[in-house]
């Protein structure tokens, strides 16, 4: 009876103490909210009770009650109704003795205000009707019926509703990373920095490494990581004559929570002296970069795939050898029908079965549309990819941002493959849909993103360079990510 007595003395200061969320008085940029509060001794179910407005005594709170969840825990997520609201909320035990009151308050940024921004859904979901979006362009985060339920907050006064962002997703610890200004980070829910690469020069010595396009949390805790660097090429090598010119070459680098540089490769180690990086096209357009614009790392096999935007290539790279294994794709030629495969590509990507999976720009046969392209890869020796799967993008998800006007140049678009094999597309600029076909190529969700004019009268379409989508599990994961 003793040892019970003292067991118990120990775990009393554990549970009374317990962490209060959302703390007193704190300010949310989301609507999804995750409550904890002190256990007792003799556990749940538990009330949580949640008023609108800001109140002290229980009559006031208890004559504006808005919403009450029973939960078997002291620790639950519930949905508040509205941004730019304040809240008061408390927590009764299995004795339904009230407990104090709390409070919190939702702000609002022009980002997440509906007034400014909006995901217009077009044709409701009839699967996955519990996923979230992310995206960039808009900061925000929805719901499948458009409704914003997070946006980006001003991060450290460095990232805002004005900053450009690129490659919003979930990692696999529950928090988000994102591309800003040339700049990475990982943040909670709540937009506190976890983690930020602003590294300058160790890779490529220069004042900056100009992050850009994808960044990727590994299972191992590490961060993959775009980068550039502007190396001196001749210029007779560039199709000028004489001098020396500084010519964009790409960089992947990958480093532990400490900031230190675990791993890198260059592109201008394999291809500084190779002529076709030099290359015009039929517009007249001069291509002088080996620009890379996705990657995607096989973790269990220790292959990186690099997407090669200008020469219409994918490289395949052992890791951490740094050796290429293949170059599937290449530059452009007039009528050649290997430009049929992919062209401006972007988004690479192994799907569940294995196979290399891009969102296909399709830009070398620009009066087509842009496709989302599955090919099987070749055994050792070839560089022949085999398509075995294609769909192009129908009228119902090209709706054009700037109407009348031919696409003659995209940039973005993006595709994710969901657990059951259907997939998740973000289409690229000019175009601006998204939307998720399942197994048989149905169109089972569309939306459109716009954007308010200054008068509000008019809404236009808003391209986003990438999106993403999380599932709900993933999402109480993303919740509990602020403590």
């Amino acid at each position: 009876m003793l040892r019970l007595f003292f067991v118990l003395f120990l775990l009393t200061p554990v549970l009374v103490h317990a962490q209060l969320l959302p703390k007193e008085g704190s300010q949310l940029n989301y609507r999804i909210i995750g409550f904890t509060f002190p256990a007792t001794l003799d556990p749940g179910p538990y009330t949580i009770e949640i008023a609108m407005g800001n109140y002290n005594n229980a009559d006031s709170f208890n004559s504006n009650i808005i919403k009450t969840v029973t939960s078997k825990t002291n620790k639950t997520i519930i949905e508040v109704p509205a941004f730019a609201r304040e809240y008061t909320w408390r927590y009764k035990g299995k004795d339904q003795k009230a407990t104090g009151l709390h409070h919190f308050s939702t702000y609002l940024r022009p980002c997440g205000d509906t007034a400014v921004m909006r995901l217009r859904v077009v044709q409701e979901a009839e699967m996955y009707k519990d996923a979230y979006i992310f995206t960039d362009n808009n900061r925000t985060m929805y719901n499948m019926k458009g409704e914003p339920v997070w946006f980006l907050p001003n991060v450290a006064n460095r990232v805002d509703e004005h900053s450009d962002l690129r490659d919003i997703k979930l990692t696999p610890t529950g928090t988000i990373t994102f591309i800003n200004s040339e700049m990475a980070y990982e943040i909670n829910y709540g937009g506190d920095i976890l983690w930020e690469a602003n590294y300058k020069g160790k890779v490529n010595k220069d004042k900056s490494e100009f992050y850009h396009h994808e960044l990727t949390k590994l299972s191992n805790g590490h961060y993959m990581v775009l980068g550039n660097e502007f190396v001196a090429v001749p210029r007779e090598n560039t199709g000028g004559s004489n001098m020396i010119k500084m010519i964009q070459f790409g960089t992947v680098i990958e480093y532990d929570k400490q900031g230190n540089v675990i791993w890198s490769w260059k592109a201008s180690t394999h291809f500084k002296d190779v002529p076709y990086i030099y290359r015009k096209w039929p517009s007249g357009r001069q291509e002088n970069t080996m620009h890379q614009n996705s990657f995607y790392f096989d973790e269990k096999k220790k292959n990186l795939y690099v997407s090669f935007k200008n020469t219409n290539q994918v490289v395949k790279i052992k890791y951490p050898e740094g050796k290429i294994l293949n170059i599937y794709g290449k530059p452009y030629v007039p009528d050649d029908e290997e430009n049929h495969l992919f062209c401006d590509q972007h988004s690479v990507k192994l799907n569940s079965k294995g196979n290399l999976m891009l969102f296909n720009n399709n830009m070398c046969n620009w009066t087509e549309k842009p496709k989302v392209v599955v090919f099987k890869e070749p055994p050792p020796g070839n560089n022949k990819l085999e398509k075995i799967w294609e769909y192009e993008a129908p009228a119902e998800v090209t709706t054009v941002m700037d109407k009348g006007r031919d696409i003659y140049y995209t940039s973005g678009g993006n595709a994710i493959e969901l657990p059951d094999g259907s997939l998740f597309i973000s289409m690229c600029n000019h175009y601006v849909n998204l939307f998720i076909i399942d197994r048989d190529k149905k169109i089972r969700w569309n939306a459109i993103p716009e954007k308010s004019t200054e008068d509000h009268k008019q809404w236009l379409p808003a391209t986003q360079y990438r999106a993403s989508i999380i599932t709900a599990k993933q999402m109480e994961k993303l919740v509990w990510s602020v403590q």
